[in-house]
């Protein structure tokens, strides 16, 4: 079993590793994989047969560590989020 602690653009796990794992883009454990720990990444992906117990941050393009997206600034120089939200009220 590996101990780790990773960041990387993609990681894919083949056998036993416990630890927290961030993926800029992409994380897989395949069927014959085990991850005991957290993952943050914009994509993941298990497969039948993977196990996996800890905690997802599935990540937006551009979002920082804070899991906030990133601010524009109006035409007065002021900070204003970047994002757009929808409500059902039916």
């Amino acid at each position: 079993m590996t101990v780790s602690s990773e960041d990387a653009r993609e990681i894919i796990i083949l056998g036993q590793v416990r630890g927290t794992m961030t993926a800029s883009d992409r994380f897989d454990i395949r069927n014959e994989g085990s991850l005991t720990g957290d993952i943050v990444a914009q994509r993941i992906s298990l497969e039948e047969g993977a196990y996996f117990k800890g905690s997802i941050d599935i990540r937006k393009n551009g979002q920082d560590g804070t899991g906030k997206l990133p601010m524009d600034k109006n035409e007065t120089g002021v900070p204003v989020a970047n994002w757009s939200a929808q409500t059902n009220l039916n």
